[in-house]
């Protein structure tokens, strides 16, 4: 992973010139964070919204990315500095194929997909009227809680301090590069100013998807959650994630450590 974000940090030191059309995928919310990092709740509160259409986990980014290498080829990082504006409208264009039912006829949709965060500038070349909303939790809350959870496959990452440390790393450096590249394009949503000031910060996310503020937005804080039902995940309580970590102790003191390290 290290190898990669250094790779993808050299392809992307300046803007590529992607699609010409400026407003080519300004449907498209990509929601992008670490596992437990406060994505599902800012999913329920856009699919909240009655302008959005849906919430999708479906990999459709990644499987035309892996399919334009294949016609080429090569790997990703070895035709990006070829593809031309129109070669990066034509991806964008299949992927708004692929994802097209997801929109149900509404202005917007959230494309969910846990990996996208190694591909946000490509995302944003193929369609540049896309936003990211970039989603951020206290780092260790974040890493502990990927650690407590025994994924099935996907996170090989998580299963040892050191590697949660490491990765954690990369996709900060990774996601702190997209934000300095496309600042209109991209925001930071922290999920602890979520919890504490929600009016506050749902108006932020709303302003920066040109959306007005919805009061079924906002219902998941003014009701407790077993009378918010969104519908990310059928019909759900909206998800909210304990704090945790402080109850171990010295337990985590070398997460602790290797999260502070420089």
């Amino acid at each position: 992973m290290r190898a990669h974000v250094d790779a993808m940090l050299a392809a992307f030191a300046e803007p590529l010139a992607g699609a010409a059309d400026a407003a080519l995928g300004e449907q498209v919310i990509f929601l992008m964070a670490l596992p437990h990092a406060g994505a599902a709740l800012t999913g329920q509160i856009l699919a909240a919204h009655p302008y959005v259409g849906g919430v999708d986990e479906s990999p459709d980014l990644q499987r035309v990315i892996g399919e334009e290498s294949a016609r080429r080829g090569r790997p990703l990082l070895q035709w990006i500095g070829a593809a031309t504006p129109a070669d990066w409208a034509r991806l964008g264009r299949d992927y708004l194929a692929r994802t097209g039912p997801v929109c149900r006829g509404r202005p917007r949709f959230v494309d969910a997909y846990r990996l996208n965060w190694r591909v946000a500038g490509v995302a944003l070349a193929m369609l540049p009227g896309a936003r990211v909303v970039h989603c951020r939790r206290d780092a260790l809350e974040t890493c502990f809680a990927c650690y407590r959870q025994l994924f099935a496959s996907g996170h090989d990452f998580s299963y040892d301090l050191d590697d949660i440390a490491s990765y954690w790393r990369d996709h900060e450096r990774l996601g702190r590069h997209w934000q300095r590249l496309f600042p209109q394009r991209y925001l930071e949503h922290d999920y602890e100013a979520l919890l504490a000031e929600p009016e506050a910060q749902v108006q932020r996310l709303l302003a920066f998807c040109e959306l007005e503020v919805a009061p079924a937005c906002l219902a998941g804080f003014r009701h407790g959650p077993a009378q918010a039902r969104t519908a990310l995940r059928g019909r759900q309580p909206w998800s909210r994630e304990p704090a945790l970590a402080a109850r171990y102790g010295a337990e985590l003191d070398r997460l602790r450590l290797l999260l502070g390290a420089r």
